[in-house]
């Protein structure tokens, strides 16, 4: 299941991420890349989706997500956390994007046809596989959403609204029944 963890800028996504991402259960995805608004906003009934035409998705990727900046990210080797000016965390990212986007193609292209939830899935089930090396899949998987999108939400994930406080027992518990 996928779970977007949306709200404003500054009301405690980013932490709500790193606590779900505590969780055996719940690959809390690392890079905030929009993928998913690209799957919510297309027209399902478009030729390129009955064809699966990984061309135009690759163009619309581009396009309209930051899936190619999270390639730039994973090039350099390393992902910083910036808490402020002075104070940044570098992380190395020991894993290739070239074999990630190549799992993600061989994957989707065995797809009898496109759905939204479907690509979704396995697009982040490709990145959970090789960032934490395992054929396993996750249970769920949790991304960071941009609020200015909240109007075209879909009803193939769960959405976490955060605010001024959030209750992450309730949100475990609804996440785990």
């Amino acid at each position: 299941m996928l779970v977007q963890v949306d709200g404003w800028s500054g009301s405690g996504k980013s932490v709500l991420m790193y606590l779900l991402d505590g969780h055996p259960n719940i690959y809390s995805h690392p890079f905030h890349d929009v993928i998913q608004f690209l799957f919510r906003k297309e027209n399902w009934d478009e030729e390129w989706v009955r064809v699966k035409d990984i061309r135009e998705l690759r163009t619309r990727l581009a396009l309209f997500t930051e899936y190619f900046r999270t390639e730039s990210f994973i090039r350099q080797g390393k992902y910083i956390l910036e808490f402020s000016k002075d104070k940044h965390l570098s992380y190395s990212l020991p894993f290739s994007f070239d074999a990630i986007d190549s799992s993600i193609i061989r994957t989707i292209s065995k797809l009898q046809c496109w759905s939204p939830e479907q690509l979704i899935n396995n697009f982040y089930q490709c990145f959970y596989q090789h960032i934490f090396q395992t054929t396993n899949h996750v249970k769920h998987i949790a991304i960071m959403g941009g609020w200015k999108d909240l109007d075209n939400f879909n009803v193939f994930s769960t959405l976490i609204l955060t605010q001024n406080g959030f209750l992450l027992e309730e949100i475990l518990k609804m996440l785990l029944l």
